[in-house]
């Protein structure tokens, strides 16, 4: 599991939950302090501080405790209490919901077991229209909620990715981002070679043209005209297929 939480200065600060195999625990560590310090790694304090690693101790506490608290921390402040500096932990959530909002970036990503995007995109399919076994039970246990079924069906927690019987099909947009880069976007899901299109619409965001308020002669409105917005409003969007 990963957390990501803002420093004082708004750099995203990672909290990574992970287990590894024992024999892999040296390389992995040894992956990611390389990284961590890839840049600007003779700036002070960067050794010490840039990554750190802490074992799990059964005696200060569980995974499952440690994790939570960050998820809380980044949600709501529940039974926080107070933040690192000594603030209400309520107020600090909310101003790292806008933070994250702002710029765009993902709080919370599990890294590993099934796709929390396959499972979200199976509600969009109805387990009558579909024929195969296999798939009816995913998107049965998709629609009930029931995650350990979901996991089971897709091949387990430790399966490999290209190994599981859904994947996410991914489609190229016309346009790029602000980078130049090619903008992907999800239309469905691949079941094996089989392609599951759950997107059919494309939606816009558009301003709504203003025109005068219109009236019948006996003064009422014929419900059909926008009124002109007065100035400095916000003009009304309407979401166009």
């Amino acid at each position: 599991m990963r957390v990501v939480e803002p420093h004082h200065d708004a750099t995203p600060h990672w909290h990574l939950l992970l287990f590894f195999p024992i024999e892999q625990v040296k390389q992995a560590t040894e992956i990611f302090h390389r990284y961590a310090t890839e840049m600007d790694r003779d700036e002070p304090g960067a050794e010490k501080h840039r990554f750190k690693v802490v074992y799990i101790d059964p005696d200060k506490g569980s995974a499952t405790g440690y994790i939570a608290k960050y998820i809380a921390k980044n949600i709501d402040g529940h039974k926080v209490e107070t933040d690192h500096y000594g603030r209400d932990a309520t107020e600090s959530a909310e101003r790292i919901e806008a933070w994250a909002s702002t710029h765009h970036i993902r709080q919370f990503q599990q890294i590993g077991g099934a796709s929390i995007t396959v499972w979200r995109e199976l509600r969009r399919l109805t387990a009558d229209e579909v024929d195969p076994k296999l798939l009816k039970e995913i998107i049965s246990a998709a629609d009930d909620g029931d995650w350990e079924a979901y996991n089971k069906l897709m091949g387990g927690v430790i399966c490999p990715r290209d190994q599981r019987p859904l994947r996410p099909m991914m489609v190229e947009k016309s346009d790029s981002n602000c980078y130049g880069e090619a903008i992907k976007t999800i239309k469905g899901l691949w079941f094996g070679l089989t392609p599951l299109v759950t997107r059919i619409h494309a939606w816009t965001i558009r301003i709504c043209p203003n025109t005068s308020h219109k009236e019948s002669e006996d003064g009422v409105g014929n419900g059909a005209a926008f009124s002109t917005a007065p100035p400095g409003a916000c003009a009304p969007l309407e979401f166009c297929q």
